[in-house]
């Protein structure tokens, strides 16, 4: 059996299929019209094997009663070509068969050929794998009962005509703003379309001829989430005069057509097709702008031939342009190049040419200009670093390859986002100081530092500059129902007027977190870390490399006794000179006698005579008995009295 030529250029095989000329399927087609007519022109294919093979490592099996056609392996699908003689239809096993009802795509299978499931008209239902990357041209046409779809995000490439005719252009929830989509990926759109346009955020693909003939779009924007852009999506959008594309070609890893004509010429699908020229034969005349901003080059006979674009820039990350990549754009004057292309093609701009490079002076861009005596206009890299640096709450200034950080409105932080405005990313390192680095990559500080990135060749350091101190101390302490005084390392707090209790945060008002320590009195330590205390006492942290002390005050004194002191339970309380009388209340059986006084002084026990301990040290009697007791320095005799 012969090899068939894919629809998407030569060298790809199909296996079983055998090709004829032309002028033979004409003469086959006409015997068999007049041996068994009724298999032609409108009566449906609807007669398969149980299984086969429609791939290297793709199978297929189908189950009649359930009408549920499934297939198994990894890889690509096989292409199916079409035949215009006639008949009108691809070769594929399935080719308008109204007898499958449901697919169920793999896992491991990355590619729907192109015909696959033409005309199924009964198609109801079709499960797609993540990790699926492409479905070929025409692989769902005229399947007029699919009406919807769950396509991944893993999906680069979607082939001309592969949903129309089907029930899903008919499905309004598919429609938005006159653009179809299906899932994230961008369909069709109405030729009514007008004016500016700009592809929606987190679109992952554009399906071939999606915007055909759509002349009245004069600009369209592209983010950089698109993935893949299929052949001929712009064919007749001549009224066209900028775009904005996230790269050149097909795809963003240019594993595909790398010129940028693909995208608007007109798609050849016949199975005798050899491949695609890389001239700009449909690129409408009208487009002068066009601005790239992703991608990693610009590949050979990328704008050949555009001779109707005047203006080009080029985003930063794209490292090389290739060969006649701007052959023949004899309308050209002006392309940005960014530090980053380190790479030019000796052929890749005409000799002489007119147009004029914007560069930097150190760049290979700015040596290529002078050798070919092209004009060129240097632009300052530092400048762009400064229009580009995203930071929070501070001033930015970028000199000789120092970036200095000044924070605006007293603000007590300063962030730096791991990527400039136009998300080329940032590595941070060489950190001092103040300066850090939180989990999502940002750098931070809230004092002096400094830190070094490499950006698109070129090195900086980051220089935070905060005045000696941002805010006195007094200013930044987090704390409640207490006045708060400063003076030489000392903080007061001052209990205020009808309040019970003064709380002191784990962290100064600028996010500086605090660990205390040396407590005295009552001060004490909850859960989360605040410091609280409802009577006069001390503490002491660290800030900003300075210690301080911590007074509360402003508690009301009470003069206790240690008849009000002590800790007992089940007795009355007398004290008379050294002698602690506890007598048992309600003649209950036991008395105890707690190791500490409601102060929190400790209790040393003495001297027992008939009195028991307990595990937690409570000293206990159920008859009568003595011991002794120390609290500070003063010895108490204690009498149990039942």
């Amino acid at each position: 059996m012969a090899d068939s030529k894919s629809i998407f250029g030569a060298g790809s095989k199909r296996i079983n299929l055998q090709i004829f000329h032309k002028k033979a399927i004409v003469l086959v087609l006409t015997a068999l019209l007049v041996v068994a007519p009724t298999n032609f022109f409108g009566i449906k294919a609807s007669a398969f094997e149980a299984s086969g093979k429609c791939g290297d490592n793709v199978y297929w099996s189908f189950d009649d009663e359930t009408g549920t056609l499934t297939f198994t392996g990894e890889g690509d699908m096989y292409d199916y070509c079409y035949y215009d003689v006639w008949t009108n239809l691809f070769d594929s096993p399935f080719t308008e068969s109204s007898d499958v009802k449901n697919v169920m795509i793999g896992q491991g299978i990355t590619g729907i050929g192109s015909g696959m499931f033409y005309g199924c008209d009964c198609l109801e239902s079709v499960t797609v794998p993540e990790g699926l990357e492409r479905i070929g041209m025409f692989a769902f046409y005229n399947c007029e009962s699919l009406t919807q779809i769950d396509l991944p995000d893993s999906i680069t490439s979607i082939g001309i005509y592969a949903f129309d005719e089907t029930g899903c252009i008919n499905e309004p929830m598919n429609w938005e703003n006159n653009v179809m989509y299906l899932g994230n990926h961008l369909i069709k759109a109405r030729t009514s379309l007008a004016g500016s346009y700009t592809v929606k955020d987190a679109t992952k693909s554009i399906a071939g001829y999606a915007f055909r003939y759509c002349g009245r779009i004069t600009e369209i924007t592209i983010p950089d989430s698109v993935m893949g852009i299929g052949m001929g999506a712009f064919f007749g959008c001549n009224g066209l005069t900028g775009m904005t594309v996230p790269f050149v070609g097909e795809k963003s890893d240019q594993t595909g057509e790398t010129f940028f004509g693909i995208i608007f010429r007109w798609v050849e699908y016949d199975c005798d097709y050899d491949g695609y020229t890389y001239n700009s034969i449909n690129v409408p005349n009208s487009l002068r702008h066009l601005t790239v901003t992703g991608g990693q080059s610009i590949g050979d006979y990328a704008f050949y031939g555009c001779d109707s674009l005047t203006e080009v820039e080029l985003s930063y990350g794209i490292t090389s342009i290739g060969k006649e990549a701007f052959s023949g754009c004899t309308s050209l004057e002006s392309i940005f190049i960014p530090h980053s292309v380190t790479q030019i093609d000796a052929d890749a701009f005409d000799s002489g040419s007119a147009v004029t490079f914007t560069c930097t002076e150190d760049s290979e861009a700015y040596e290529y200009a002078v050798q070919k005596g092209i004009g060129v206009s240097a632009y300052d890299f530092d400048a762009f670093v400064e229009q580009n640096v995203r930071s929070a709450n501070a001033e930015v200034s970028v000199e000789e390859g120092v970036i200095t950080l000044t924070p605006v409105d007293e603000s007590l932080q300063i962030s730096l986002y791991p990527s400039l405005k136009d998300l080329t990313a940032i590595a941070f390192s060489d950190l001092s100081g103040g300066a850090k680095i939180s989990r999502n990559g940002t750098l931070y500080s809230k004092d002096r530092g400094t830190a070094s990135f490499s950006v698109l060749g070129k090195e900086y350091t980051v220089v935070f500059d905060f005045p000696a101190q941002a805010k006195p101390i007094g200013e930044l302490i987090r704390t409640a129902n207490a006045d708060v005084s400063v003076e030489d390392g000392t903080i007061t707090l001052t209990l205020k007027d009808g309040e019970t209790q003064i709380n002191f945060y784990p962290s100064l008002k600028d996010g500086t977190a605090l660990v205390f320590e040396n407590f005295t009195g009552d001060v004490r330590t909850s859960k989360n870390g605040t410091v609280y205390t409802r009577n006069n006492g001390t503490a002491s942290f660290t800030a900003g490399g300075v210690d301080y002390t911590v007074i509360f005050e402003g508690f009301p004194v009470e003069e206790k006794t240690v008849a009000d002191l002590i800790r007992t339970a089940n007795a009355t309380v007398s004290v008379e000179g050294s002698t602690i009388t506890l007598t048992a209340i309600n003649a209950l059986s036991h008395i105890s006698l707690y190791p500490k006084t409601t102060d929190g002084d400790d209790v040393a026990f003495s001297d027992t005579n008939g009195v028991g301990f307990s595990r937690n040290g409570t000293c206990y009697a159920k008859t009568d008995a003595t011991c002794q007791i120390t609290v500070g320095a003063q010895t108490y005799t204690v009498i149990f009295a039942f």
